[in-house]
Parts: C-alpha cells; structure tokens; sequence
C-alpha cells in the first residue's frame, strides 16, 4: 500500500509525503523502513529518534521530532487501529487437523480452520473461516 492511500485512508494531507510502498504495522523499536508505526505516549519518545519506520503516525506537537515521514493525526493509536485493518487482510493458511482430532461427518469447515490434537467437533456444527 503506497504511502498516499494510507493518508486518504486516514483523511490527512499527504502532499508532502513520499510516496513509498509500506508492507504493515510495527513498533517503534522493531519498525523497518517499508513499515509504519505510531507514537501515542510520551514514553516512548525516545523511540521516535531511533526508529527505522518508514513512516510514523504522530500527533502536530511531535511531528519535528520524528526522523521517519511525520503522518499527522488527532490520534496515533486511533489511526494505528483503522490501518490494522487494512494490513490484516493476509492470506489465509491452509486449513490443519490434527490425526487425533475426531470430526463428525456433517460439519462445515471454513478456510484456515486449525483443529488441534484431540479435538472433538459434534454435528452439525460449523467452524468459521480462520478458527
């Protein structure tokens, strides 16, 4: 996801952003340079000057201090959760059942299901996608 359409996703000015690819959501301290992070407490200020994110969602007061592309929000946290949502949308595993797990024959399994060892699942039940 460009750059650009993470700050229209979050409704912010985006003219004077680079626009570079950004692959998902780190911390401060594990961010790499094609990731975004956020600073919402100033606890981790000190975070800030050291990070390696590509970009970061900060607040007007703190966006001087940040190395990385400065994305200015109301809210980091808040903006950080509305993207979480958008970088969750990774494939889903394939579907894994235990040799022990005992299924009965009517039930409905979705996508990425993971059934553990010695599970039981009854009739008529439905797993949904990712379980």
């Amino acid at each position: 996801m460009k750059l650009s359409e993470i700050a229209q996703l979050l409704k912010i000015n985006s003219a004077s952003l680079q626009d570079k690819d950004i692959i998902g959501l780190a911390t401060l301290s594990s961010a790499q340079s094609n990731q975004i992070s956020f600073l919402a407490h100033a606890k981790y200020t000190e975070q800030l000057a050291t990070t390696q994110a590509g970009a970061v969602l900060v607040t007007a007061a703190m966006a001087e201090q940040c190395p990385a592309q400065a994305l200015i929000v109301a809210d980091p946290y808040l903006a950080y959760a509305k993207l979480s949502h958008y970088f969750d949308q990774a494939p889903q595993a394939k579907t894994e059942i235990h040799p022990t797990a005992v299924i009965a024959e009517n039930v409905q399994l979705g996508q990425g299901v993971r059934i553990g060892p010695y599970a039981v699942i009854e009739q008529n039940c439905i797993v949904s996608d990712g379980v």
